[in-house]
């Protein structure tokens, strides 16, 4: 549709339909070659709904041609994207390594993408030596790909080790400049803003918060430079800097010191102020920075009446502003007295993300029925078998508020059965000093070194050992552990 096809020139396959196949039957000569043109692809605009039908149908179609092609990378390729989509990762996994196995020199060009995503899938799978290993390979075949490279960090950033992440995060960043490879599929930010927000998670989980504001600065600057705006880096941003600030005025201010552009740029404002919300409790200096910021917006309207409970005043925001979902919830909590509403649960869509938000946006508002309401939706999305990846979800939500008795409650049953990993065993051990229980608090920060094997891990749990035997008057031992924990956070 964009020119004219040669004679004969066709797309074939059932689904995501292709034209190389063709080509080489038309024109056998013909070389491939990349354009600078950038196409957005939006999909399913109208309805998640209209969303889900199409993944069924993609699977169904996937493994159609799957049968009438078992050795075709392509389709295996299909159907891991698809299972990928829908979350069956351990599915996806064995489809893209499948793929792997039999792409061919002239699908060079999905390589990246489909170890891309067998390495997400791994990850996704809590399997970083897994992923590792399959990037190694590529490397090995591939080169320095800034995919590959900024992958190879979160694995790292999984298993606790910190320094080897920012190292290749910063060959992902080098990466920007080796050309050498042409039909590739690239991740826009790899090898710029994503990397950076990178670096900066780990500058923030290595203690070094001003390394941090300068990684996410630099990554938000990247991304505008090329007509994004990098919500991850943004929310970074704001996370940092609102637990520093009395007020809106100081948060603006500080903001207009690290970004001048936030004055003019619209785009860079609203993305702020969303992220603003992103993560409750929302302090009063981040609802007038909000207000500050994009005011007249009334999706931002929406939230800070959300947010002051003023429930039927946002519902009519979100309206006006077409957040269906939101105004659906606000909906729900202000006719929450009426026999005829809609309970909340009803309307609360599935989706772990979005449920974990609204559960902290209701203790926020101190809605603590609701919160009970949802206690069915929470156990569904986390059955029995998960039923530990509920509580540590739950803990560390309480544990936001400052809930301390509650993360408690909800974690050290776990605890004592031995099924708690280095980071929830880390969260009870501070729960309980919050608590005031430091002998309790000590015998699990000792469990943490004994049982997560992350350097980063045990050099957290040794500096907060050296913290408690300092309040003992124990400085000689302190010191010990300090010397310990700068070891291992230096690796």
């Amino acid at each position: 549709r964009l020119f004219k096809n040669l004679p004969g020139l066709k797309f074939g396959r059932r689904l995501h339909e292709q034209i190389l196949d063709s080509l080489r039957e038309v024109k056998p000569t013909a070389r491939l070659r990349a354009l600078d043109i950038e196409i957005e692809h939006y999909g399913y605009l109208s309805s998640t709904g209209k969303a889900a039908e199409k993944q069924r149908r993609n699977i169904e179609l996937a493994r159609k041609e799957l049968a009438e092609r078992p050795t075709d990378a392509f389709s295996w390729f299909n159907l891991g994207q698809e299972y990928y989509a829908a979350g069956h990762f351990e599915a996806a996994l064995f489809c893209f390594r499948r793929a792997i196995r039999y792409l061919p020199g002239d699908y060079r060009m999905w390589l990246p993408r489909a170890i891309e995503l067998a390495a997400l899938s791994a990850l996704k799978l809590g399997r970083p030596r897994g992923a590792l290993e399959l990037l190694k390979e590529a490397v090995q075949g591939l080169g320095e790909h800034p995919n590959l490279r900024l992958l190879e960090g979160q694995a790292w950033l999984a298993l606790g080790e910190v320094a080897a992440a920012r190292r290749a995060f910063a060959a992902a960043l080098k990466a920007a400049h080796d050309n050498s490879m042409v039909l590739e599929i690239r991740n826009e930010g790899a090898a710029s803003y994503a990397a950076w927000y990178w670096l900066g998670r780990c500058a923030e989980l290595g203690g070094k918060p001003q390394e941090a504001l300068g990684a996410f600065v630099e990554s938000i600057r990247v991304s505008l430079a090329v007509g994004r705006c990098y919500r991850p880096a943004v929310e970074a941003l704001v996370r940092l800097i609102l637990p520093t600030v009395r007020s809106g005025q100081e948060f603006l201010g500080i903001l207009k010191s690290l970004l001048p552009e936030i004055s003019t740029h619209a785009a860079l404002r609203a993305a702020v102020a969303r992220a603003i919300f992103a993560e409750p409790p929302v302090p009063s200096a981040g609802l007038e920075g909000a207000a500050m910021l994009n005011g007249e917006s009334r999706e931002i309207q929406g939230f800070l009446s959300l947010f002051k409970g003023d429930y039927a005043e946002a519902a009519a925001a979100f309206k006006a502003a077409g957040a269906d979902l939101l105004y659906g919830i606000a909906a729900a909590l202000s006719a929450s007295t009426a026999s005829s509403a809609p309970a909340l649960e009803a309307v609360v869509p599935r989706d772990p993300g979005f449920l974990s938000w609204l559960l902290g946006v209701l203790l926020q508002l101190r809605e603590f029925e609701q919160f009970e309401r949802l206690m069915p939706v929470v156990e569904s999305l986390w059955p029995s078998p998960k039923a530990t990846d509920r509580a540590v979800i739950l803990g560390r939500l309480y544990s936001r508020f400052g809930f301390w008795d509650l993360v408690i409650e909800t974690l050290a049953p776990l605890a004592l059965a031995g099924h708690l990993d280095g980071d929830a065993l880390s969260l009870l051990a501070s729960a309980l000093e919050k608590a005031g229980n430091l002998e309790a608090a000590e015998e699990v920060w000792l469990e943490v070194i004994r049982k997560d094997p992350r350097p980063f891990a045990a050099a957290r749990a040794y500096a907060a050992l050296a913290a408690l035997r300092l309040t003992q008057g124990r400085n000689a031992d302190a010191a010990q552990l300090l010397e310990l924990a700068t070891q291992l956070a230096g690796r």
